[in-house]
Order: structure tokens, then C-alpha cells, then sequence
């Protein structure tokens, strides 16, 4: 079995004030990314999980696809990656996997799928992460994991 993440950079998408991902603005200059991504466990064709990530979990008009462990995006202070646990209902995993499994021969075998969302806090600022983990997730159904620059 081997494991793979893609992240999805919208082209399009523009730095926002990080004020917008917590519930008691700060007073702050730091500014703030989301990507979505996926880490997927499988056995079988790599070229055929490619396809499958290029065709069906992205827009290839609006979205950029970065492979690998390395961050998609420069600059940052920090990123949290952002998942639901296992058990919580995820609607966008239960769709790919469903649209996975009428595929007739997907040239690779599906183990696992984790979705995550990532956010990246970009500036100088020394905000501390703890601030954004606090109004990004929730310990009942969220895991996460801060990464520093």
C-alpha cells in the first residue's frame, strides 16, 4: 500500500484577512489561505490515482494540483491542517467514495481517503497558532496539526 496527498490551490482564490477565521477579530496584519486536500492510501496504478485526482477532485480551469508533503503555498507562518475523525459523517468523502466504487476498473485500489482542509496564516505577526486552533476546530469532531515555517 502506498500513500499519496494532493493539495488543491484555488488559482483565483486571494489572501483574506485572518479576522475572517475567528469568532473576536484580532488586531492583526497577518493574512490568510485556505486549500483543500487529500491523502490517499492505495495499492495499484499511480498514474491512474493522478487521473482520478486531475478528472474528478479538481477544476482544471480554476484549480492548481500540488503532490507530495510539501506545502502548496510560500510565505506562511504557519498552516493548520484541518480533518474530520473517523466516524464523523463527511459528506465530500462519502461522494468520491461512492463515485469511486461505480467506477468499472479505476486502475488502482482505493485503501483509505482523509480529507483536510488547510490554513495558511501569512505574515509576520506573532500571533500565536493556539488563537486560530481555538476557532478552527472542534475537539469532538475535528483532528488537526500545526506545521511552523
Amino acid at each position: 500500500m502506498t500513500q499519496l496527498q494532493f493539495e488543491i490551490v484555488n488559482r483565483y482564490a486571494r489572501e483574506k484577512s485572518c479576522n475572517e477565521l475567528l469568532y473576536a477579530p484580532l488586531e492583526s496584519a497577518l493574512r490568510a489561505r485556505e486549500t483543500r486536500g487529500y491523502r490517499v492510501e492505495f495499492s495499484g496504478e499511480v498514474s491512474a490515482l493522478r487521473a482520478f485526482t486531475h478528472d474528478v477532485l479538481t477544476d482544471s480551469v480554476s484549480e492548481t494540483v500540488s503532490e507530495g508533503e510539501q506545502a502548496a503555498l510560500s510565505g506562511y507562518r504557519f498552516y493548520i491542517d484541518v480533518s474530520l475523525k473517523p466516524g464523523c459523517l463527511d459528506l465530500e468523502k462519502e461522494y468520491i467514495l461512492r463515485f469511486y466504487g461505480e467506477l468499472e476498473e479505476p486502475g488502482f485500489t482505493l485503501e483509505n481517503l482523509t480529507v483536510f482542509h488547510r490554513y495558511y496564516l501569512l505574515g509576520d505577526d506573532p500571533v500565536p497558532s493556539e488563537r486560530f486552533v481555538k476557532d478552527l476546530c472542534n475537539p469532538v469532531i475535528h483532528t488537526w496539526n500545526v506545521i511552523n515555517a
